[in-house]
């Protein structure tokens, strides 16, 4: 019996793609969304007019008797000037709509054009996104890039086998392939998150549209996008590159004779469990997998559950690799570079 070592998914090779995923998104609607809601900023008036500058920007509101918004000593001082009374329930001052000043009326209805201004951008912006066709064309040199690198590891851990460096490329309809299948699921993927990302966000716009627009507050829920988009990019990158390594692996090995691996785990306490703990009945794991013997075209059982089969790296999140395993009495023998091909018989 011969292992060779295994192909390994490196963090290095998904991190480029996951700051590129999340640029795509980013900049094509979380970017826009902000500047449009944050806007230009606003002109300083005179020395005491603290009030009407918040309720011309729209950052202050008037509704129903109520000012909204974020107080601040000096507003706070100019509205009981005003004849105002604090609401502790509301939070928030009272004012009855025959007792405003006219300066106050009028700068309550620029606020308000500003904050339709804003809703019409955000929405505009959010209608675009979603009839936009998205590409992933960019994205194509990191599968170039991602290969490349899976062919040094290639040529370097079946040396043992050839006696010699095997840098011979890997089949171009195979290689086609790899490709089409890699940008296809990023393409999905992406694709299936900025629509989600869309849908929350217009849900987000209506619902602060409907208890009182406030800039800052949707400003708040884009920025929560931002972060959670940031973990997403990850993940699909690690995913989509973890998945190409695996079929890199089957590919590769196929192609010069190598049919069998062993399971192999990360041996720490983030593997999946065994099917029983505590129990308890856990339909997915890769534990009970570690250190057996299977072939690349018939993976075993990873969610017993589902009866869904998996080869190492191609479960959701998997980390598990493929050892390339020989048994005795197979001969090989080093194949004509026109061939690349290790013939076994």
């Amino acid at each position: 019996m011969t292992m060779l070592k295994p192909i390994r998914d490196y963090h290095s090779y998904s991190a480029p793609l996951a700051k590129e995923i999340y640029d795509i998104l980013h900049k094509a609607l979380l970017e826009p969304l902000l500047a449009a809601i944050k806007g230009q900023p606003e002109l300083k008036n005179a020395m005491g007019d603290y009030l009407l500058e918040a309720l011309r920007s729209g950052k202050f509101q008037y509704s129903k008797g109520f000012f909204i918004g974020n107080l601040n000593i000096n507003i706070s001082k100019e509205l009981r000037a005003l004849g105002a009374t604090y609401n502790k329930l509301r939070k928030a001052y009272y004012l009855e709509p025959s007792k405003l000043p006219g300066k106050v009326m009028a700068a309550i209805s620029q606020g308000n054009q500003k904050i339709k201004d804003k809703q019409k951008k955000v929405n505009d912006i959010l209608d675009a996104m979603e009839d936009r066709p998205l590409t992933t064309k960019d994205l194509e040199p990191f599968f170039g890039d991602t290969l490349g690198k899976l062919d040094q590891q290639f040529y370097v851990t079946t040396k043992p086998l050839t006696g010699a460096d095997l840098e011979i490329p890997i089949a171009s309809h195979l290689y086609e392939k790899l490709r089409q299948d890699y940008t296809d699921d990023l393409n999905l993927r992406i694709k299936g998150w900025r629509d989600d990302q869309i849908q929350r966000l217009r849900k987000k716009m209506e619902k602060n549209v409907a208890t009182g627009f406030r800039a800052e507050r949707m400003v708040g829920d884009i920025l929560r996008e931002k972060a959670m988009t940031q973990r997403h990019a990850r993940f699909i990158a690690k995913q989509e590159t973890s998945l190409l390594t695996a079929a890199y692996r089957e590919t590769r090995y196929e192609e010069i004779g190598i049919k069998e691996y062993i399971w192999s785990t990360s041996h720490d306490e983030r593997v999946r469990p065994a099917p029983w703990v505590h129990g308890k009945s856990r339909s997915n794991n890769h534990r009970i997998l570690d250190g057996r013997k299977f072939r690349f075209d018939k993976p075993p059982i990873v969610d017993t559950a589902k009866n869904r089969t998996a080869n190492p790296g191609q479960d959701f999140g998997c980390r598990c690799i493929a050892i390339p395993y020989i048994s005795h009495g197979v001969n090989f023998i080093k194949p004509a570079p026109a061939l690349a091909r290790l013939t076994a018989y």
